[in-house]
């Protein structure tokens, strides 16, 4: 376990604690479907965040993308994953899992599940200044 980078570099950008709140501005950290503008960088705000095992990536986190057109053919696709409370331009986000090398040979293997997301803090700037409270979802990626 020493041997697992926490530089997300070194993790095909999947980070080893991530921190997901409703109203959080992240962005996508690899590209999920690019075709339908889901690359690396899209900027979201955290909308619904839907978990079917507490403590493991699982579930959907639902993201509003700054950009209308952004996620378009995923949410068609996925349309049957819309309720009442899910509203039709939020987008469905899942887990992921990537491998990536962490010996010093490059001959052991990890696989991580993790939500391809990571924090955009230096995007935020009026929620800095709100008072509101959202409720709060970290997830610690194991091995």
């Amino acid at each position: 376990m020493k041997q697992i980078p926490n530089d997300p570099k070194k993790t095909k950008q999947i980070v080893s604690t991530l921190s997901l709140a409703e109203g959080k501005r992240t962005e996508l950290a690899i590209n999920i479907r690019a075709a339908d503008g889901m690359t690396n960088g899209a900027s979201n705000i955290v909308q619904n965040i839907i978990v079917h095992q507490c403590g493991k990536p699982s579930g959907v986190v639902w993201v509003q993308f700054d950009q209308a057109d952004v996620g378009e053919k995923t949410r068609h696709d996925n349309r049957h994953l819309y309720t009442q409370r899910i509203k039709q331009e939020w987008t469905p986000i899942k887990p992921i899992t990537t491998r990536f090398a962490v010996d010093r040979n490059r001959t052991a293997q990890l696989v991580r599940k993790q939500f391809p997301a990571r924090p955009a803090a230096t995007k935020t700037v009026v929620n800095f200044c709100t008072k509101k409270v959202y409720p709060t979802f970290i997830m610690q990626a194991s091995a």
